[in-house]
């Protein structure tokens, strides 16, 4: 009944922003006729629309391509889409109320995609983002490419970085806001999402209490580094008050949250990550490490070590990481009915002394 409730309210939330959606896509309309090809994206989060992107980059490098966001700002963030120089194009189809952790609208799971319907109606030449992926794995069908992922396409888009890395644009990410020249600077993105029906969404997260992190920190600190923390607020107030101006987020520098996630992200020395969207900064980072990190196997580009978490049996037996790499190389479906244990304090603090 809640269910049916909400997709009732969509509806009419829809049929709200439809007018204002239409007029601001046909504002745009001249150049989705003069483009060769508009990529839209709606379903998959943030990540998705880093790789798109990015890849429309690589794929095709002389082409006039669109990349149309249904744009939910609960999912994705305007700043992203600055650093890689396309043609974007923003359709604003939810409307948010964060403090009551509701949306409504069009969007991924809704049950009406009138919006979406009709815009694409009106494109000529298209491609989902899905469509576009299928389009790459085809294209490069008989290249011998290295499987590091558990998704072809990411494992072209490795193939295509490491063969010709291209550059971000960083202009809009002003130095006036780095006051700490003195210092090295090591942002961490922290995940913290978690769903019943879909393990690999839940496994790439890490742990909620954020002392688990305190160690790593305090090293990094004498280490003479400074610590932006970015994507979800694992830290409370009184836990970055606590290391006495050495770690800061957006709410302790007053800047935007949505700014600040993708400036502290490419103006970096070290970037630590978990497995969510935000670690594709990695791939473009000076210094990467990836932590908390499931499937087994998986090794983006550019990331100099790796710490998986451990697997524990249907005995209470903790599995050698030779053992889980055997078992569950590159999947989550074969781990998801396992249990998955974040890594320890003494786990992180072990693998940033062997790189910093």
């Amino acid at each position: 009944m809640k269910v049916l409730f909400k997709e009732i309210i969509n509806f009419f939330f829809i049929l709200l922003l439809l007018p204002f959606c239409l007029l601001f896509f046909f504002l745009k309309y001249k150049r989705v006729i003069n483009s060769d090809l508009v990529i839209y994206h709606k379903n998959g989060g943030f990540g998705h629309s880093f790789t798109a992107q990015d890849l429309i980059r690589y794929i095709f490098p002389d082409k006039k391509i669109i990349y149309l966001q249904f744009y939910d700002s609960s999912r994705f963030n305007n700043y992203l889409n600055k650093i890689f120089n396309n043609q974007i194009i923003l359709i604003p189809t939810v409307i948010c109320f964060p403090f009551l952790s509701i949306k409504f609208g069009e969007y991924e799971g809704s049950f009406f995609n009138i919006i979406e319907k009709i815009i694409i109606f009106f494109l000529k030449n298209k491609m989902s983002i899905e469509e576009f992926y299928a389009f790459i794995e085809k294209k490069y069908i008989n290249y011998k490419i290295k499987r590091s992922s558990p998704y072809k396409y990411l494992d072209i888009y490795f193939f295509l970085i490491k063969k010709n890395k291209l550059n971000l644009n960083l202009d809009f990410a002003s130095s006036k806001y780095n006051s700490f020249k003195e210092k090295k600077l090591c942002t961490i993105y922290l995940r913290q999402k978690y769903s019943v029906n879909d393990f690999s969404n839940s496994a790439r997260s890490g742990s909620s209490d954020p002392k688990v992190y305190f160690n790593m920190i305090d090293y990094l600190i004498k280490k003479n580094y400074i610590i932006y923390l970015v994507g979800e607020d694992v830290f409370t107030k009184k836990d970055i008050a606590f290391f006495k101006g050495k770690v800061m987020d957006y709410r302790s520098l007053n800047l935007g949250k949505k700014y600040f996630q993708i400036y502290a992200s490419v103006n970096c020395d070290l970037f630590i990550s978990e497995a969510g969207g935000g670690h594709w900064f990695g791939v473009y980072a000076k210094k990467s490490v990836l932590i908390n990190c499931l499937p087994y196997g998986y090794k983006p580009f550019n990331f100099k070590k790796i710490l998986y978490k451990k697997v524990v049996d249907h005995n209470n037996i903790v599995l050698s990481y030779k053992k889980s790499n055997k078992n569950f190389y590159l999947s989550y479906e074969k781990i998801k009915n396992y249990k998955a244990i974040n890594n320890s304090s003494k786990q992180l603090l072990k693998i940033v002394k062997s790189i910093v």
